[in-house]
């Protein structure tokens, strides 16, 4: 987030209560597009190895202990909704152009890291391209929807993008679960007889 809008937004940044409103304003200030924000999205949290449920130990299910690797939470994500907008900011907010990376900076900087979110990009229902094969720019499902998209009076509102520190804890847990957990049960080193 740069310094100047930083100074800009002091007054949310520096307040002790992070609220939703003073996130929205902020991001409605800096993107000048409309910005809503959904509380208490449910997402699957990865447990800890000392936070699961195991033999012998004294714990009692439901008292600081689960079984399984993960659980369920209402309260760790949020989603931003920002939109309608037209297809040439719409198209800001593809990944890699620059406008998500700044969002995340400012998300970042105003709640941190303890919760996760992503944003929903909605497109103004009279912006959405028509779908012609060979088209430049063109990627399903991001700028071009097959089906019921064509004349439609309603925005499309079906984009859902996570931001790159989310993608990359992602990607780091998918690897670390993938890796044998020890050497004894890997299947190289199983006996057949």
């Amino acid at each position: 987030m740069p310094d100047m809008a930083k100074r800009y937004f002091a007054g949310h940044l520096a307040s002790g209560t992070k609220t939703a409103e003073g996130l929205v304003s902020i991001l409605q200030s800096f993107f000048e597009a409309p910005v809503h924000l959904q509380q208490f999205i449910g997402c699957w949290l990865d447990l800890e190895p000392d936070d699961r449920w195991q033999l012998g130990k004294s714990t009692g299910l439901g008292q600081g202990t689960s079984i399984g690797t993960r659980v369920w939470s209402r309260a760790s994500k949020f989603r931003i909704l920002i939109g309608p907008l037209s297809l040439a900011e719409y198209r800001r907010f593809m990944p890699g152009l620059g406008a998500l990376e700044r969002m995340e900076a400012i998300v970042r900087n105003f709640v941190g890291d303890a919760l996760d979110w992503d944003v929903n990009v909605i497109l103004r229902a009279s912006e959405v391209p028509r779908a012609a094969l060979g088209g430049m720019n063109a990627t399903l499902g991001q700028t071009t929807w097959v089906g019921v998209r064509r004349d439609s009076v309603h925005d499309a509102n079906d984009l859902y993008l996570s931001p790159p520190h989310v993608l990359r804890r992602q990607r780091t847990a998918q690897t670390a679960s993938a890796k044998p957990s020890s050497p004894r049960n890997s299947p190289s080193n199983s006996r057949s007889h």
